[in-house]
C-alpha cells in the first residue's frame, strides 16, 4: 500500500479547500506538530506549531480557523486562533536601528518582518488514514519581484501531512524564513532540520502554491531557479542545505522598499519523511530571499565583542575582541585560545 503514498497525497490535496488568513505582506513560515498522547480508544492527539513571518508594511493577521482534514473521516478536527500571540523581529536588526514595525509612519526605516508562532492541540483517530494540514494566508509580500501577485494579490498556502496509523511527529525547523544575501558571494542556508523520530529525510524543492494552484512565475523563475545565480539554486537531498550565488539579474525591481533591493524571490522545500522505506509524512516550508544590490549597507561599525581568554597566570581575567556585523554567508575568522592546567594534557 506505501508505494501508492505520492498518489494519493497528490489527490486529497487537490481536493480539499481552506479558509484563508486575512492580512497582507505575508513572507514564509511552516506547520509542524508533535504527536504527544495516544489513548487506549486509538484517538490520537497531537501539538501543532504553525510559523509565519509578515512584512511590517502590510495589515494585521485576522482570526483564523485550522482545519484538520482525513482521507477516510473528512474534517476532524478544527483550532480557532482569535487572537495575535506576541511577535518576534526577525532578523535582527543591528543595536541602535529601528523598522518599520515601530515606526509605522516612517516610509524611510529599515524594512520589518515580524514572526508569529500559533499554537494548539488537535484530536485524530487512528483509522482515519492521511491527515493534512494547511492554511491559507492572503496575501504575500507585494515586492516580490519573481511571481505574478494578479489583480488581488498572490496568497501563500502552508501545509503539512501525516499519516495516522504511524505514531509520528514531523520534522522541525531552526530559524526564520526569510534571508537577505548579497550579490556575488556564496550563501548558504542551513535550518538544521531534524526528525524527533529519526526517520530518513528526503529534501527537494516544490513550486510555492496558492491555495488553488501553483504560483505564476515570472520570465525564467520557477521552483528550482527562484531568484538569479551563477550556478543554480542547490539543495542536497540528504541534508536540506541551499547553496547558490545570487548574480545580477536582467530584470530590474519595479518598485523596491530600498533602492537596495535588486531581487525579491520566494521558494518552497519539501521535506518527507521516510520509516522503512514507507513514507509517514510530508512537511513543507516557503521562504523568502531578498537579494541586495550594495551589501555594504548591511554592514556595521563593530560593536560586539567576544571573550579571548589569556593563558596567562598572572593575568587570568577574560579579555575581548571586537567582531564587526556580517552578511549571512559571509566568512569571518578570528582566533580562539584554549589553556588547559595539566601540561601534560593532549588537546
Amino acid at each position: 500500500m506505501y508505494k501508492y503514498s505520492f498518489i494519493l497525497l497528490t489527490f486529497i490535496l487537490s481536493v480539499f479547500c481552506w479558509e484563508g488568513a486575512r492580512a497582507t505582506h505575508f513572507v514564509g513560515g511552516d506547520i509542524t506538530y508533535k504527536l504527544d498522547t495516544i489513548f487506549p480508544n486509538g484517538l490520537k492527539q497531537y501539538s501543532v506549531e504553525i510559523l509565519v513571518v509578515r512584512d511590517c508594511h502590510g495589515q494585521q493577521i485576522d482570526a483564523f480557523t485550522l482545519d484538520v482534514n482525513s482521507s477516510n473521516c473528512g474534517t476532524v478536527d478544527e483550532i480557532h486562533w482569535s487572537f495575535l500571540p506576541d511577535a518576534t523581529l526577525v532578523p535582527e536588526l543591528c543595536p541602535g536601528e529601528i523598522s518599520h514595525c515601530e515606526l509605522h509612519n516612517d516610509n524611510l526605516a529599515p524594512r520589518g518582518f515580524e514572526q508569529y508562532i500559533f499554537t494548539g492541540t488537535f484530536t485524530v483517530p487512528n483509522s482515519c488514514g492521511f491527515i493534512t494540514l494547511a492554511q491559507v494566508f492572503e496575501d504575500r509580500n507585494s515586492q516580490i519581484t519573481t511571481i505574478d501577485h494578479g489583480v488581488h494579490g498572490a496568497p501563500m498556502l502552508l501545509e503539512t501531512s501525516f499519516w495516522s496509523f504511524f505514531n509520528n511527529s514531523s520534522p522541525t525547523f531552526n530559524g526564520p524564513p526569510v534571508h537577505y544575501v548579497c550579490l556575488n558571494e556564496p550563501q548558504t542556508i542551513d535550518y538544521g532540520i531534524t526528525d524527533p523520530d529519526g526517520d530518513a529525510l528526503e529534501f527537494s524543492l516544490i513550486p510555492c502554491e496558492d491555495g488553488s494552484g501553483v504560483v505564476q512565475y515570472l520570465y525564467d523563475y520557477s521552483s528550482i531557479d527562484p531568484i538569479t545565480t551563477w550556478n543554480g539554486f542547490n539543495i542536497n537531498p540528504n541534508t536540506g542545505v541551499i547553496t547558490f550565488e545570487a548574480r545580477p539579474n536582467p530584470y530590474p525591481n519595479p518598485d523596491p522598499y530600498d533602492t537596495d533591493e535588486r531581487e525579491i524571490g520566494i521558494a518552497r522545500i519539501q521535506v518527507i519523511e521516510r520509516r522503512g522505506g514507507a513514507v509517514v509524512g510530508r512537511t513543507t516550508r516557503d521562504i523568502q530571499i531578498i537579494v541586495m544590490d550594495d551589501c555594504e549597507v548591511l554592514i556595521e561599525d563593530p560593536v560586539a565583542s567576544l571573550p579571548n581568554s589569556s593563558c596567562d597566570p598572572a593575568n587570568p581575567s577574560p579579555q575581548t575582541i571586537d567582531l564587526p556585523v556580517i552578511c549571512a554567508g559571509q566568512q569571518y575568522c578570528f582566533n580562539l585560545t584554549f589553556c588547559d592546567d595539566d601540561d601534560h594534557d593532549i588537546f
